[in-house]
């Protein structure tokens, strides 16, 4: 009975590490004049009964400290373009099959769930997967220019540090892909 609760216990935490990573994707208008951007500011964020507004600081304090390294000035009078953001989550189920094969674990205790033909368990683990879209808008014609997009498990952490380091490591993932967008049309922004 050990062997099965430690096994069920790896399995969760293999499980855990794998939805751990952030995923990023970009888009962005070929047309649009990167080149010419120097200033920014946030539009409103829309109030949300499910978002923590702590965070939504924590967001804008990052982006704005990842702009700024990348030589962008923050400033609320006529800004070249403002920035949406957009927060999300949701419950998440990840369902994994095991089969045991009858032999030995790397602990060296056999495991017994039934005989050698191939016993079947399903785990389940359940999650809240959140959603962070940074959308850049033209200030004057309010056309979307750039689009960031991180997905990643919403880690409720016991402290405010652990919270904004990975707040932090989502916006930086995030910008990083604007980089490699003004290293083609701007220089003077890498």
């Amino acid at each position: 009975m050990k062997s099965k609760r430690l096994l069920i216990l790896l399995n969760l935490i293999v499980m855990g590490l794998g939805c751990s990573a952030i995923s990023v994707s970009y888009d962005y208008d070929t047309k649009a004049d990167f080149a010419s951007l120097k200033t920014f500011n946030f539009m409103p964020v829309p109030v949300q009964s499910n978002i923590n507004t702590l965070n939504v600081k924590r967001i804008q304090d990052a982006v704005r400290n990842q702009l700024e390294s990348k030589g962008y000035t923050q400033t609320p009078d006529n800004p070249d373009f403002q920035i949406a953001m957009h927060l999300s989550k949701q419950e998440k189920t990840r369902f994994k099959e095991v089969t045991n094969w009858g032999y030995t674990n790397t602990l060296g205790r056999r495991i017994n769930w039934g005989d050698n033909t191939g016993t079947r368990r399903i785990y389940v683990y359940e999650y809240e997967e959140g959603t962070l879209i940074l959308d850049f808008v033209d200030a004057q014609s309010k056309e979307l220019s750039w689009r960031g997009v991180a997905t990643a498990e919403i880690r409720h952490y016991t402290n405010p540090e652990k919270r904004e380091k990975r707040i932090n490591e989502a916006v930086q993932k995030i910008l990083n892909n604007l980089d490699r967008k003004s290293t083609r049309l701007n220089s003077s922004h890498t």
